[in-house]
């Protein structure tokens, strides 16, 4: 398990128990609490004797020390992922409807937010390589079927391929749209 220490030091315990540990941290809490009354108490001697330098350095110090107690409590800060989450998910919406550059643009941005918090790209490096292989295999066909649309508009064959297409490509909002229109 590993531990941070008052003065900000961190270390490892091995082979520490779980009892131990709740031991550890309840005396941890019990110390924060009796140092938020010092700090109480130096704040109000300041109060009374505000030429005091004594109080002031104790007040100083003791203040000092609550932060460090108060930050071992707290522990390291939960990195936010919310803007990640964000832009995948956008990725994907944006794909499913059929709007391949705005996926592709909010995979990168999920990309950059995973670099940015100093976590591995992983899943949305391979969801943005995908599109990207995806988008580059079918592009020439795609325009082949939607110039086939623009010339015959009517056409149920050129519009059931274009949907059968989206499909393939996974862009299932607008496959479903695109086949309702071949009925």
């Amino acid at each position: 398990a590993e531990v941070t220490s008052i003065d900000g030091t961190a270390g490892v315990i091995a082979g520490v128990g779980r009892e131990e540990l709740q031991v550890a941290s309840k005396a941890l809490r019990c110390a924060a609490a009796q140092q938020r009354l010092a700090v109480r108490e130096y704040r109000e001697a300041a109060r009374l004797r505000p030429r005091d330098a004594e109080v002031q350095k104790r007040l100083v110090a003791a203040r000092q020390s609550l932060r460090r107690l108060q930050a071992a409590l707290d522990g390291p800060e939960p990195k936010p992922l919310r803007r990640f989450l964000a832009h995948y998910n956008l990725s994907i919406r944006y794909w499913d409807l059929g709007k391949p550059k705005q996926a592709l643009a909010e995979a990168e941005l999920a990309c950059t937010e995973l670099r940015a918090a100093k976590f591995p790209p992983g899943c949305a490096e391979h969801n943005l390589l995908v599109m990207t292989h995806v988008q580059a295999q079918h592009r020439a066909e795609e325009r082949r079927l939607q110039d086939s649309l623009l010339q015959s508009p009517e056409s149920v064959s050129a519009s059931y391929d274009l949907g059968i297409l989206y499909f393939d490509k996974r862009m299932l909002i607008r496959a479903e749209e695109q086949l309702k229109a071949a009925r």
